[in-house]
């Protein structure tokens, strides 16, 4: 009321709300009043005014507000939802350029989220093995089907596509949704498993193979040692046949590591002796080193304490290390020099825990650049050309020295060398041999 005494005062009363009760059980109504005085004879004599109910366009109002905030909740779910999806989901339109994308994409695209919109698909997969008439986009525009392709990108990264058609309601194609998930990690494990069983097999032969081979060469070695008993054999022909038996001997000691290689490895750790493990490690590997011109120096206690440890593992990792070695020595050095050298060398250490026997194989290769040398040892991870290393030999020799409770240490400097370092805890009661 007021209000009104201030329009009877002469003041005008524009878009005043209020609410009004028109009976005990009705609802209430929203109504807004615009007054303004009559005057005659400069004299306020009453007012005329308009009061409109807005009842039920406030009502729509807050309905549109609650709606709107609604939407925006729903949005924001939706956008984390797909935000928190790793895979690249990206929707493009029939000219394959991107509508919109989720952060997945741009992660795995190495790109700005607000950087996607129309680029072109052959923009974001640069060097695609699936483009053209391979790409699954555009033959679910073209089929109006789920389609699949599995491809390679320019860095290497390993990917499989699947694009999902969406129709309008008359059922006309209008875009695709591709899902593109990073499957490097699972196609590398699926190659190494490939190999892994591929390798095993070949275990297995050469295992028979050694057996076929070993009856034979000690019948040649036993018939050699019976002729070269003979007095009516001449000098000359003693000489041949004790080198006849001499390569037999050499022949059965490569037999006999390869079959020792062979064997089960699930068998319990036993107190070996590191330098045995070296020594049938180098029976394997020698010949090639020898065949490379690599000079090899070897500078370990034949006297060394043993070791707790698997014989097999132990050479699993010798074997990966000096096979490590001799590519980085052959990278520098394709032909004979002086500098290639492979030093192989022991000693004893003892800390306040425990004493340790520690091995040191010692290249003068190509080296490791400084920024690689902290994931040297991750799973995959290979300094070697594409096609060269499966990046797992590391990782998997550091696995095992681990396990035998040691420690597996890389130094390297680029270009001039690399040291890998293995220490072993002494076996309890074997401190001395």
């Amino acid at each position: 009321m007021a209000n009104l005494q201030r329009v009877l005062s002469g003041e005008l009363l524009l878009n005043e709300e209020y609410t009004l009760q028109t009976g005990a059980e009705s609802s209430p109504l929203t109504v807004v009043v615009a007054a303004s005085p009559i005057v005659r004879h400069e004299q306020v004599v009453g007012m005329r005014g308009i009061a409109v109910d807005v009842t039920e366009r406030l009502s729509v109002e807050q309905l549109a507000k609650e709606n709107s905030e609604k939407f925006k909740r729903l949005y924001q779910e939706y956008q984390a939802l797909l935000d928190h999806i790793p895979d690249a989901i990206t929707l493009y339109r029939p000219d394959l350029t991107v509508v919109r994308s989720n952060q997945g994409a741009a992660r795995l695209l190495s790109l700005p989220v607000t950087e996607l919109p129309g680029t072109h698909c052959s923009a974001l997969w640069v060097g695609c093995s699936a483009a053209g008439d391979h790409c699954p986009v555009d033959r679910c525009f073209a089929s109006g089907q789920v389609e699949q392709a599995f491809t390679k990108t320019d860095d290497g990264r390993s990917w499989h596509v699947r694009a999902f058609p969406v129709c309008n309601k008359d059922g006309e194609r209008v875009n695709v949704i591709s899902l593109a998930s990073d499957v490097t990690r699972q196609r590398q494990l699926e190659q190494e498993a490939s190999r892994a069983n591929h390798l095993a097999s070949l275990g297995e032969l050469a295992a028979g193979v050694a057996h076929e081979i070993n009856n034979p060469i000690n019948g040649i070695i036993n018939y050699a040692q019976i002729l070269a008993d003979d007095r009516q054999i001449g000098e000359d022909n003693r000489e041949v046949l004790r080198g006849i038996t001499e390569e037999g001997e050499r022949i059965a000691n490569i037999v006999y590591n390869l079959l020792s290689f062979a064997r089960d490895r699930h068998e319990t750790k036993t107190p070996v002796s590191p330098g045995e493990v070296l020594a049938a490690t180098l029976a394997l590997t020698e010949s090639q080193l020898r065949k490379d011109k690599v000079l090899l120096e070897i500078n370990v206690d034949p006297g060394l304490p043993l070791v707790n440890a698997h014989f097999q593992q132990l050479q699993q990792v010798m074997l990966n290390i000096i096979s490590n070695a001799r590519y980085a020595l052959n990278q520098r050095y394709p032909e004979d020099h002086e500098g290639k050298t492979f030093t192989i060398s022991s000693e004893l250490v003892q800390d306040v825990a425990e004493a340790r026997v520690r091995l040191v194989f010692h290249d003068g290769g190509t080296g490791i650049p400084a920024h690689q040398l902290p994931k040297i040892l991750d799973p995959f991870y290979t300094t070697k050309p594409s096609g060269s290393g499966t990046g797992l030999g590391l990782s998997i020799s550091h696995g095992i020295i681990e396990d035998h409770g040691g420690r597996l240490g890389i130094e390297s400097i680029e270009g001039h060398y690399t040291k890998v370092t293995i220490e072993l805890p002494i076996a309890k009661g074997n401190e001395l041999i």
